[in-house]
């Protein structure tokens, strides 16, 4: 008898052939075409079978509007509403597989509906936002610290709701002066946002770096990230054609602030249009983010099914847009919700709002090639589930597993994806 076994994830697959290696009509050379066979079969189950799809924990009538960090034990920030507490939580991998809380906020003049993708310092401090909440219930910036085994929060910024921001949302970046940069959804000079750094050492100090909404600005934007510079980029809606920009915010000088460059307008045609969860860096600085429509138009995307996007610098302070893939195919995913991450290979990930299996969306994989197109690989879909809607902000560990959160029409889950 000769026995194969494929392990994926959890689970192990075992298939077993019995060959009569006695009788007259056997021979070695139908033995080995038997089992290259079996081999080549095996081969195609494990392919199909390539990544497996777990959920680690439901939030009942809860929602997680953010992504997952950590490196290893995923955190993340849940907003229970009505229907329960508003925690921090880290969920502890197997063997112990347990979901555990870090820290549950009081409401005002605590913060109220967590809703972001946490950072965390070399220390292990965490920093996120609420969208309300706080001194002025207009939300608020937080520190989460450990102190004699027990997570206390200091809270870095109480937003008013005026010239200074309100109602943060998005994931938070924190640089390596320890200046933690973010967006709002309300507030500022226009009422339509703006990007402001908290010096996490002299907190409460906030700074306004950009106000959204002025005269063909933008309107509403994406996280931002920072370069080695102390330049920083984002996303938003509006801009010239108006389908979206990548933006640049630059340090100016002291009477007139930050100055916003458009690094690229989309147009909404065959480059993209609505770029969703900001962009993130490869070594060299170049951007990259998704779009959730332009690109191919089908009868099932009539604006378009997205596209993953490259944006390049040049001398002269000139960018160029190029396209790394465009979704087309129901079975393989539409509609990416960034942001996109790299792993350690070079490889990007993304999760899609539609398509797959169950129209619910999928996890899909961009391989670089050299000098050619990016190959996509759909990697899993997510379940079938009513209304469900996965959130961006994967985290990918360094065994290539894969973490995120969706919601749903009364739950919200955290999930693993393994190969």
């Amino acid at each position: 008898m000769l026995e194969f076994s494929i392990r994926s994830g959890l689970s192990v697959l075992r298939l077993s052939l019995e060959v009569d290696v006695t009788s007259p009509t056997s021979s070695s050379g139908s033995l080995k075409l038997a089992t290259l066979m079996l081999l080549l079969t095996v081969g195609k189950l494990a392919a199909a079978q390539a990544y497996q799809y777990y959920e680690l924990a439901d939030f009942s009538l809860a929602r997680l509007n953010g992504g997952v960090v950590g490196g290893g034990n995923p955190i993340g920030a849940v907003d229970g509403a009505d229907n329960g507490p508003s925690t921090v939580w880290e969920f502890v991998l197997p063997p112990l597989g347990t979901l555990e809380t870090l820290y549950t906020f009081g409401g005002p003049p605590d913060g109220a509906a967590p809703n972001t993708t946490l950072a965390i310092d070399r220390a292990g401090n965490i920093y996120g936002t609420t969208a309300a909440g706080g001194a002025y219930n207009a939300g608020t910036v937080y520190e989460l610290f450990s102190s004699d085994h027990q997570w206390q929060e200091r809270i870095l910024y109480n937003f008013t709701g005026g010239s200074d921001g309100g109602s943060p949302l998005g994931a938070v970046f924190l640089d390596t002066a320890g200046h933690l940069y973010g967006v709002t959804s309300a507030g500022g000079r226009y009422n339509s946002g703006v990007v402001y750094r908290v010096n996490v050492a002299a907190a409460p100090l906030e700074a306004v770096l950009h106000s959204f909404g002025g005269p063909g600005d933008a309107m509403q934007t994406s996280p931002v990230i920072g370069d080695a510079a102390g330049n920083l980029y984002g996303t938003a809606t509006g801009g010239a054609y108006p389908n979206g920009i990548v933006y640049q915010l630059t340090p100016h000088n002291a009477t007139f602030g930050w100055k916003e460059n458009v690094v690229y307008a989309f147009t909404g045609g065959a480059d993209g249009g609505a770029p969703s969860g900001g962009v993130i860096f490869d070594a060299s600085g170049n951007l990259y983010g998704a779009t959730s429509s332009g690109g191919h138009v089908t009868s099932f995307c009539l604006s378009g099914c997205g596209v993953i996007f490259e944006v390049t610098p040049h001398s002269g302070g000139n960018w160029t847009e190029s396209v790394l893939y465009a979704f087309q195919d129901t079975d393989n995913g539409v509609y990416p919700n960034g942001p996109v991450t790299f792993d350690s290979a070079g490889n990007l990930y993304v999760s899609t709002m539609l398509g797959g299996t169950h129209n619910t969306g999928t996890i899909d994989k961009l391989t670089p090639s050299m000098g050619g197109p990016w190959t996509e690989t759909t990697l899993t879909s997510f379940p079938n589930v009513l209304f469900l809607q996965s959130n961006g902000g994967l985290d990918v560990d360094s065994v290539g597993n894969i973490f995120g959160t969706y919601n749903s029409d009364n739950h919200a889950g955290l999930y693993e994806v393994s190969p």
